[in-house]
């Protein structure tokens, strides 16, 4: 902590960018997030008191035949 306060003392305008570029970066965001929605979907609705959820515990391998039954293609990550 003591290191990044010298920092900022000795190099102010660096400080100053990077909060710059900070702040731009969230405006960008929060910008994308207004203009350009997600997609409509059954998901993407209201949150009401009709969403409900469910927790599902399984091995790794059970989910793997179900992909391997419905013709899934293999993944490096799966």
């Amino acid at each position: 902590m003591v290191r990044g306060l010298r920092r900022a003392v000795r190099a102010p305008r660096r400080l100053i960018e990077q909060a710059r570029e900070g702040l731009v970066g969230l405006g960008a965001t929060a910008l994308a997030g207004i203009s350009d929605p997600a997609p409509a979907s059954p998901f993407n609705v209201e949150i009401g008191s009709h969403r409900r959820y469910t927790w599902l515990d399984a091995e790794l391998a059970q989910f793997k035949a179900i992909k391997d039954a419905l013709g899934a293609p293999s993944t490096t990550w799966c």
